[in-house]
């Protein structure tokens, strides 16, 4: 498809070779996926296929926005990778190689690498964020070692998307529980298919909305791949579908946990009301929060919204400054340099 837009902007000297320059290390791990997957064109979209046969991942199209990526990184791209599969090879970088789940893992810059290289394109801002920037060493290794799944954990994962972060995960915790959330139907039917096809029968799907009342019915406000929210002020895509919610503190409930180890959002805006819904959740168990909260909502990001409600519950809250958020309970951070 030709983008007039883009035709102008890639005749100014040097702005491919900007892009080009400031995703080294997107391109370099792209590399690594594509050494790792094949391609092919499936019934319901693209597939990868892990080539020792491990698993396979199916995907989206891809939209418009990545489209843009592609054509201006397409000289540098893997050879082979096809427009129609670069998609789902940069989900495989930024939800399989670095899941949201994992913010003990960062990409990494080497040492020759350009200095706008640090820009990170082509990573989502779960991966500009992270662990890794923690300034006190003492603390940043214990956030790192808390943050590590061991494979008895019990997840929450609200924003699951199409599961190839829980595809990255479950294995980790083959002794536990994750419970996969994702709002979007079209969403779920992929995330559903990824679960079952691979075995992983430690995945619990649900099609369900993270909110701070268990039981609604909802209007989600949709767009491209995983751009939906209950939140219309902070996104509004034009398309709409019903969806019922649920709480964290309802989700324990009907589980029957008598743990949680971590909660993670990635709910486009709804970090707030999802956190209110997690208050019991909070106090009894202890878990391990991450959560997305550079959107804004009337002047304010999702993470100053979110600070207070985690530091209420007695957390460390550390924020990135991507405005990514990481809370840990104070008590498990005896001797690491929380203040």
């Amino acid at each position: 498809m030709f983008d007039p837009v883009l035709a102008l902007k890639l005749m100014i000297p040097g702005y491919r070779a900007r892009w080009v320059s400031q995703a080294t290390v997107f391109l370099r791990d792209l590399d690594a996926i594509c050494a790792q997957f094949q391609f092919e064109d499936g019934e319901f979209g693209p597939i990868a296929r892990r080539k020792d046969g491990r698993i396979h991942l199916h995907g989206v199209q891809t939209p418009p926005k990545d489209l843009e990526l592609f054509k201006l990184l397409q000289k540098e791209v893997p050879s082979g990778l096809s427009v129609w599969h670069f998609r789902l090879a940069r989900d495989l970088v930024t939800r399989y190689m670095y899941p949201h789940l994992r913010p003990d893992l960062t990409p990494v810059l080497a040492k020759d690498d350009p200095p706008d290289a640090s820009a990170l394109v082509g990573f989502h801002g779960q991966q500009k964020d992270g662990v890794d920037d923690i300034a006190d060493n003492q603390l940043r290794m214990v956030y790192r070692a808390l943050f590590a799944p061991s494979e008895t954990d019990i997840i929450i994962d609200c924003g699951a998307f199409i599961g190839i972060g829980a595809a990255a995960v479950a294995p980790l915790v083959a002794k536990g529980r994750l419970i996969a959330l994702e709002a979007d139907a079209r969403n779920v039917a992929l995330l559903a298919r990824n679960t079952l096809e691979n075995g992983l029968d430690n995945v619990d799907v649900l099609h369900r909305a993270i909110w701070k009342h268990h039981g609604q019915t909802l209007s989600l406000a949709t767009g491209e791949a995983q751009a939906n929210t209950l939140r219309h002020d902070v996104f509004d895509g034009g398309n709409r579908q019903p969806v019922q919610t649920v709480t964290i503190d309802g989700l324990v409930t009907d589980f029957g946990f008598s743990r949680v180890d971590m909660l993670s959002f990635t709910v486009n805006g709804a970090e707030v009301e999802a956190l209110e819904g997690a208050r019991e959740t909070l106090l009894n168990h202890r878990p391990r929060v991450r959560l997305a909260g550079w959107y804004r909502r009337g002047g304010q990001t999702v993470a100053d919204l979110c600070r207070p409600l985690l530091e209420q519950a007695n957390y460390h809250v550390h924020v990135g400054p991507k405005l990514g958020v990481l809370a840990l309970p104070r008590e498990r951070l005896k001797g690491g340099g929380a203040t």
